[in-house]
């Protein structure tokens, strides 16, 4: 098996200042599990789904809570 069957080339980036929820919704919606996160057009990091899931919120009642709605809105470079 060769990397070209598995990756695309059509790489999705993140910058820094992403919500969690709006890197998650896009997660979600390409059915991706890690993406990298780039600055001024340089490498700075790479964020995973489970990286994701450790941050946000895993219930509706943690949902509901003050800590939970903040989860939602930090950015990806603060986790």
């Amino acid at each position: 098996m060769f990397v070209r069957h598995v990756m695309t080339r059509q790489v999705y980036a993140l910058s820094r200042q992403v919500s969690c929820r709006d890197a998650y919704q896009e997660f979600r919606t390409r059915h991706i599990r890690r993406a990298p996160v780039v600055e001024y057009g340089q490498l700075v990091g790479i964020v995973t789904l489970h990286d994701l899931l450790r941050v946000l919120p895993g219930t509706v009642s943690q949902e509901e809570t003050q800590a939970g709605h903040f989860a939602w809105e930090l950015q990806i470079d603060r986790n």
